[in-house]
């Protein structure tokens, strides 16, 4: 495992778009997601980091419409859960969270909701209705693989005065996608209209990020608890199973990342004779 040292290097360093994700509990990072849907794990992760966090950032806990595929919508309290999180997050690291509002999905086979942008927008007036005093990310929902269908909401949250007033937007509904194509088509339409905007991407398929990495300030992914090329070497075709494990398949993701992002940078290793190369950056 990288020391210390290397980590921090590593992120104070960082240029391209954050990752947040929720490492091992065992590996410290700056850049921390939160699972609105299971807060737990979470919630313990950044009290123990809580010095060198810089940002975390509360998921609305969108995979409930995937193992709940009777869902439609959240709970009639979710806007109020959300909210106590926040200020439960808050109570720990200060001003440094954003909190989703809750974004309702259509890109589940099991759960195709019709009506997500709609409701999804209803979700964010209530929320920015009901909690003034929050810190939210406002969700920009669309069909599943159709990218022009982000323009919809955009529009309507520009007549509601919604983009002049408010900084941080997600891109929703691309999570399930593999189409590098849509990705990049999504993202650069969805920029175009809110050029100056913070746009955070919900679960990027990383052989896209290259692609995308000027056009997004962040994106999310907890996908380093499935085997990595370099565990199915090693003959663990398999997802993570111990803390071993968790913490060698954190430090190949996070190399493909950095190979991603700077793919001039020079690979070094983290430990002697280790076989897997960690990367520098480019100076």
């Amino acid at each position: 495992m990288p020391s210390l040292k290397l980590l921090k290097n590593c992120w104070k360093k960082w240029t391209g778009p954050r990752w947040f994700t929720l490492p091992p509990n065992s590996i410290p990072w700056p850049w921390i997601l939160v699972n609105a849907h299971r807060p737990r794990q979470g919630l313990s992760y950044i009290k123990k980091y809580k010095e060198i966090i810089e940002l975390v950032l509360i998921d609305s806990g969108v995979e409930m419409f995937k193992v709940k595929p009777w869902l439609k919508n959240y709970p009639n309290d979710w806007v109020h859960h959300l909210a106590g999180l926040y200020f439960q997050v808050r109570s720990i690291v200060g001003d440094k969270v954003l909190v989703n509002a809750p974004d309702v999905p259509c890109d589940y086979p099991n759960n195709p909701i019709e009506d997500n942008i709609e409701k999804t927008i209803d979700n964010v007036i209530e929320a920015l209705r009901e909690y003034k005093n929050v810190r939210w990310i406002i969700p920009i929902q669309g069909k599943y693989m159709q990218p022009k269908s982000f323009i919809k909401a955009i529009l309507v949250y520009d007549a509601l005065e919604i983009t002049k007033l408010y900084h941080y937007f997600s891109i929703g509904n691309l999570c399930t996608t593999k189409r590098t194509r849509i990705i990049i088509e999504s993202i650069n339409i969805v920029r175009s209209l809110l050029p100056t905007k913070y746009l955070h991407y919900f679960g990027l398929y990383l052989r896209a990020l290259p692609h995308v990495k000027r056009k997004i300030n962040s994106f999310d992914s907890v996908r380093y608890t499935f085997p990595t090329t370099y565990a199915k070497r090693l003959g663990m075709n398999y997802s993570c199973k111990n803390k071993a494990q968790r913490e060698l398949y954190f430090v190949h993701y996070l190399r493909r990342i950095l190979f991603h992002l700077y793919p001039d940078a020079k690979p070094y290793s983290y430990s002697k004779g280790s076989p897997e190369p960690f990367y520098s950056f480019p100076y």
